[in-house]
């Protein structure tokens, strides 16, 4: 549809030469969206095994790993066509959103296209990008191809950040109108070499239910080092359910720094700050890209 759209009055993003607050992508041509929608290829993103659907190695960034404010951003995206077609003039469009378990509205901050997957192989596609601030936690991006043979494997999203001890992030039910009821559970899990024992993780409230026109909700996480705790590093799940149905997740890196053996702060999206801030000032890069870029090695999947 956005590759069929007629382009109408002037940009309205610094971030995209077509997007108009009033027109949108422009106005749509549905004789040519229907004729494009024949199913030819399935250019997709490919889950890595053993890592839950938030935390996909489809997606880099460039400062690696995590946005940085003010400079130039390049943000990659790795998509495959395992055919049966070519796929011609692929477009992945890319956002960034508010750190949460649940999916909340993105921000649209780029589209590349890639002019032609053939069958059996993989192209990348990356956009630039100038992020004002270092607050956004979540990058997503979206495969928008006509004739996709399956629509199911065209997201990817990027949600790996800390925080120092505590911090809240918003709750919202974007799936239905109706009122649903949210489940949150978190979990802590060993970094690599690490262990679980004497750290434990709370979220207040575990329950919501919100329909479609709520407002986002409030949840305030926090984690609890083990007692007498010098320094370390753990890693916190959060998993958002719906009737039992997993809607969503993010993973945080916690670390006590040896100086202060007090708090919990890790790498993630944010300026290092004080307690309840997003912090990228202990960031391991090198634990990250065993996590993410590792395909999963480093943590077990969602439960």
């Amino acid at each position: 549809m956005i590759r069929s759209a007629e382009p109408r009055g002037t940009s309205s993003s610094p971030d995209d030469p077509v997007w108009n607050d009033q027109w949108g992508w422009g106005l749509v041509d549905a004789h040519e969206a229907l004729s494009e929608a024949q199913p030819v290829a399935d250019p997709q993103f490919v889950p890595a095994p053993g890592l839950p659907p938030w935390l996909s190695s489809e997606l880099s960034i460039a400062p690696f790993p995590f946005p940085k404010a003010g400079v130039v951003n390049t943000v990659t995206a790795h998509v495959h066509n395992p055919g049966p077609g070519v796929a011609e003039d692929v477009d992945v469009v890319f956002g960034v959103s508010t750190l949460s378990p649940t999916p909340v509205a993105f921000e649209h901050i780029g589209t590349g296209r890639v002019a032609s997957i053939p069958a059996g192989e993989s192209r990348e596609v990356s956009i630039t990008w100038v992020p004002k601030n270092e607050k956004h936690a979540s990058i997503t991006a979206e495969i928008g191809f006509g004739g996709d043979v399956d629509y199911a494997n065209d997201r990817a999203k990027l949600s790996f950040a800390a925080f120092n001890r505590t911090m809240s992030f918003p709750v919202q039910n974007l799936l239905s109108s109706v009122a649903e009821q949210i489940d949150l559970e978190i979990s802590c899990m060993a970094v690599p070499g690490g262990s679980t024992e004497g750290w434990s993780a709370t979220l207040t409230p575990s329950t919501l239910v919100l329909s479609g026109d709520d407002r986002p909700q409030k949840v305030v996480v926090e984690v609890f080092p083990p007692p007498g705790t010098s320094g370390g590093r753990i890693l916190v799940e959060v998993t958002a359910r719906v009737e039992g149905n997993l809607v969503g997740g993010m993973t945080l890196e916690g670390v006590i720094p040896e100086e202060c053996g007090q708090g919990v702060m890790g790498s993630g999206f944010g300026p290092t700050g004080p307690t309840g801030s997003l912090s990228t000032g202990l960031l391991d890069p090198a634990l990250f890209a065993q996590i993410v870029l590792g395909g999963g090695s480093a943590i077990p999947a969602s439960k």
